[in-house]
């Protein structure tokens, strides 16, 4: 089965890419910098108007995947937010320095 999924900054995008089939949300912010983390008050306007399943970037600046383990707590905290909000999950990458074996 294929499953429409629709990578959106905003609360208009979010209804627009539903009212176009997507039948999944990836909400982030600063998708010309290839997507951050949204802020609470758009997960929370997108979760109120879509009936169908908003996931939530959790990336917490632009630039590589490698996280400080600042930073990597901060996700931590967004990803328990983000699932108290009512989030139906998130999308988030890392890296680990190499070389790689």
């Amino acid at each position: 089965m294929i499953q429409i999924e629709a990578c959106v900054e905003s609360l208009d995008a979010a209804v627009a890419a539903a009212a176009g089939g997507a039948q999944r949300i990836e909400l982030c912010a600063n998708l010309a910098a290839g997507g951050t983390s949204p802020d609470a008050a758009t997960l929370a306007a997108c979760l109120s108007a879509l009936a169908i399943p908003v996931f939530v970037m959790v990336r917490p600046r632009a630039d590589d995947f490698r996280y400080s383990a600042a930073e990597h707590s901060a996700m931590l905290d967004e990803i328990r937010r983000a699932k108290d909000a009512g989030a139906h999950g998130i999308v988030t990458g890392a890296l680990r320095a190499g070389p790689f074996p």
